[in-house]
């Protein structure tokens, strides 16, 4: 374990979602096999096609969660907060990682070796229900990607994810609803399975209607309720 001592690696383990249940003689045990982990803005935590070697516990920042065609187009699968976990699924069969997870702001975390969780897992069973949980709510948010596909508009996509952006950086301002998500429009697209042309395209549309205003990395919710009745009737 380094630039961490193990009080600071037990405090993150009890912040996350997988761990935050587990009695402080677990957590103590665990942070001894924990190792700290550092990553600037834009490096890759993991690589799809990467042997699984290892989960990280997001602890200061944000990382993105995507996959990436052949030809180069980007599906955002999730955004990943501090408390969040990344790596489990090829953790489990030591498979191939399914996704690449990127740093989008100067990341921290706690980094799990393979051999450690596994040998954890097995004397610690309510862990497992836990990476049970977060599994399902994984596949869970699966499912509705596919579905919000399939049947939702464009706008009402964008809208919500928008919601989801104003969870992690919304702050209310005298002027409406400010989100600095620091997200490039090309990733915002992505995130709802869209092109970069068609969402900004949507955002010009609700700004010309006074409902948003848009700048590099931020976006400006002016009223939310008529945002959401416009949204939503598409």
């Amino acid at each position: 374990m380094h630039n961490l001592i193990r009080d600071d690696v037990t405090t993150f383990l009890r912040r996350s979602s997988l761990f935050r249940n587990l009695d402080e003689a677990h957590l103590d045990a665990l942070a001894l096999k924990a190792q700290s982990a550092e990553f600037r803005a834009g490096q890759f935590l993991m690589r799809t096609g990467e042997q699984g070697d290892a989960m990280f516990i997001v602890t200061s920042g944000h990382v993105k969660v995507a996959t990436t065609s052949d030809h180069g187009a980007e599906l955002l699968i999730n955004i990943v907060e501090p408390g969040g976990v990344v790596g489990e699924f090829a953790l489990l069969d030591g498979g191939m990682r399914s996704a690449d997870v990127v740093a989008l702001e100067d990341v921290k975390a706690v980094k799990l070796p393979r051999s450690a969780f596994l040998s954890f897992l097995e004397t610690h069973p309510r862990a497992c229900i836990h990476l049970l949980k977060i599994l399902t709510d994984k596949l869970r948010l699966t499912t509705r990607l596919a579905e919000d596909v399939a049947f939702l508009s464009l706008a009402t996509r964008l809208y919500r994810h928008i919601l989801v952006l104003a969870k992690l950086h919304g702050k209310e301002t005298d002027k409406g609803l400010l989100i600095k998500h620091k997200m490039p429009q090309k990733e915002l697209a992505s995130a709802i399975t869209a092109s970069r042309e068609s969402v900004n395209k949507q955002l010009q549309s609700w700004s010309s209607l006074g409902l948003v205003e848009t700048r590099t990395g931020s976006i400006l919710i002016k009223n939310k309720r008529a945002l959401a009745r416009e949204a939503e009737n598409h």
